[in-house]
């Protein structure tokens, strides 16, 4: 997980998901499909962290996501 920061300022968090760093391709495309299942969803409720992008790395080599920030990154004590 990277810690982003976008144009206007607002942290987030980006991972990034590699295919050749997978055990298998079936795990690799059930993480894929959950999260492009879960995006549309991630904005309905206040207790699920949003997803902002969910997109394909170049030539097959995974994906990545933008995320909003946990509590904890959002306000360090």
């Amino acid at each position: 997980m990277w810690l982003a920061r976008n144009v206007v300022g607002t942290l987030r968090a980006v991972k990034i998901v590699r295919r050749d760093r997978h055990a298998s391709t079936e795990s690799f495309d059930r993480e894929f499909k959950g999260l492009q299942k879960f995006e549309p969803v991630s904005r309905s409720h206040d207790g699920l962290v949003d997803i902002f992008a969910l997109c394909l790395l170049p030539v097959g080599a995974g994906f990545y996501y933008v995320i909003e920030l946990a509590d904890v990154f959002r306000n360090p004590k």
